[in-house]
């Protein structure tokens, strides 16, 4: 097993190229690769470009044995491609050398081997480690944390609040400036990580963490205020600039946190089909299966003409496509770049255990697994003095989940309304949400708890959908292990679904 300190840190590797060849996409750069990078293990694409018409050889020799060999096939002007197949090691060498006795070689050296993560979307995206805050960690402790391991990191573009390469930065604990280079492989640390995606940093924190003995790297590439079709293989602008360079570059998975401003234009229907297009194009382009992760958005931004309230259910359509997974966000924060990104990121890696490692975890909370209009319940008590009136229906839904339990979001706390429970015994509490017409507000229902039931007494049949967990909760259901519901909506009359899952 790798130390959290060492364990990219010794992995050694050194990638020798013939003279005339050169490593990477260009024959006077060798982006993306550099010194201190990492390559995927179990099959890593290997390519560049030279005047040599002969195929070169590419080997790697680790410390604890392992030895691969392979050629790389020269093309049409002289450039060449392989796919290299290594287990993460230690201490490693990979040698890229020109046929024949005589053939030169040029080195890259400090190469890891691993999993590597690859990270786009917009300003979520690009929010900057300087800014990353949660209820119990700063932004100069999260920096801290990142240089426990040694995470290997590639900024290739990003923008962002507190984000982005170069700038000020933010100062470190120590009282240093934490700055960001550009383009340049790095070991991560509290000086140098200041201007990286903090959802991407971190999720890959937390995994080396979760699985010391592979080393673990990313690639941010993402751009504020962006909308999803520019992203979108092979001529959207943002991704022949920013993503389509980094090709054919093998990642294990990729994360995406972006929506905000289709959301905010009213683009729902188009988000519905081009999000998963987007998806099935980049794993076509990468040549690899690709898991894709995205953040769920925290509000749905209310926007109009016409308003729509289904951006999270556009969202959801790529969870059509498989090795796709989410992280619901209503209960950390509410706000157009919310902070907290660690309990994001801890909950993009439960999906990432489950769906990429394999791992037995709980990922998701509560799902919905049916919904059913019961009839009124009445006469019942929904406050003091009162009964439930005409023109109400009962719904009873049944979730995923055997211990269904509300309580206060992270960030998203409303104790008050929380710990209201006018009937204890049933569990009554006032915070399933349904909008109310003639007064033109949000109004509270009652329900009760049972297991994995949850039955709504009287909601309005003239009213708007009834919401859980959407962006007027101002407390949550969880299941058991701490993860909220999916937001819902759902018609009173019909318990169909209503705009979102």
């Amino acid at each position: 097993m790798f130390s959290s300190l060492n364990l990219v840190a010794t992995f050694l590797c050194g990638i020798h190229v013939a003279s005339g060849i050169s490593f990477g996409n260009t024959a006077t750069s060798t982006y993306p690769f550099g010194n201190g990078m990492i390559l995927q293990r179990d099959g890593a694409a290997v390519w560049g470009v030279g005047a040599s018409t002969e195929d070169v050889s590419v080997s790697i020799a680790c410390s604890n044995g392992q030895k691969v060999q392979t050629k790389a096939s020269v093309e049409t002007y002289g450039t060449w491609t392989t796919t290299m197949t290594a287990s993460a090691a230690v201490k490693c060498v990979v040698t890229v050398a020109e046929s024949g006795a005589n053939g030169a070689t040029a080195t890259m050296s400090n190469i890891a081997i691993g999993d590597v993560l690859l990270c786009g979307g917009q300003s979520n995206m690009g929010f900057g480690m300087c800014g990353a805050q949660s209820k119990t960690q700063s932004p100069q402790q999260a920096l801290d944390d990142v240089g426990t391991v040694a995470l290997r990191y590639f900024f290739n573009a990003g923008s962002g609040p507190n984000g982005g390469a170069g700038g000020k930065g933010c100062t470190t604990s120590s009282g240093d400036r934490s700055i960001t280079q550009s383009q340049v492989w790095f070991t991560a640390n509290a000086t140098n990580s200041g201007g990286a995606s903090a959802n991407c940093m971190l999720t890959a924190l937390y995994l080396q963490r979760k699985y010391p003995d592979v080393p673990i790297g990313a690639v941010e590439s993402c751009i504020g205020g962006t909308n999803v079709e520019p992203w979108t293989p092979p001529s959207g602008g943002l991704w022949v600039q920013h993503m389509a360079p980094l090709v054919p570059m093998t990642f294990k998975l990729a994360l995406w946190d972006q929506g905000e401003a289709d959301a905010k234009r009213t683009n729902s229907s188009f988000y519905t089909t081009e999000f998963p297009l987007m998806i099935q194009r980049w794993r076509t382009n990468f040549k690899c299966p690709l898991p894709f992760f995205y953040v769920e958005l925290c509000t749905e931004y209310g926007a109009e003409s016409p308003k729509e309230s289904d951006f999270w259910l556009a969202q959801r359509s790529a969870l059509a496509l498989p090795s796709t997974g989410f992280a619901v966000t209503t209960d950390v924060q509410r706000a157009l770049h919310p902070p907290d990104k660690q309990d994001v990121a801890a909950r993009l890696v439960l999906e990432v255990e489950r769906i990429v490692y394999g791992d037995n975890v709980v990922s998701r909370g509560p799902e919905l697994l049916a919904a059913r209009p019961v009839g009124r319940l009445g006469p019942h008590t929904d406050a003091p003095g009162s009964i439930q009136p005409a023109g109400t229906q009962a719904l009873a839904l049944t979730f995923s989940n055997a211990s269904l339990v509300v309580h206060p979001g992270i960030l998203v706390p409303n104790v008050t309304a929380c710990g209201h429970a006018l009937d204890t015994m049933n569990g009554l509490i006032w915070q399933v949400m349904q909008y109310n017409y003639t007064a033109k507000e949000f109004m509270a229902l009652a329900y009760t708890i049972e297991h994995s039931s949850v039955t709504i007494s009287s909601c309005a049949v003239t009213g708007g959908p009834v919401r859980i967990n959407a962006d007027v909760s101002t407390c949550f259901l969880y299941g058991p292990t701490g993860l909220p519901a999916p937001p819902l909506a759902l018609n009173c009359t019909t318990g169909e679904h209503v705009g979102l899952l």
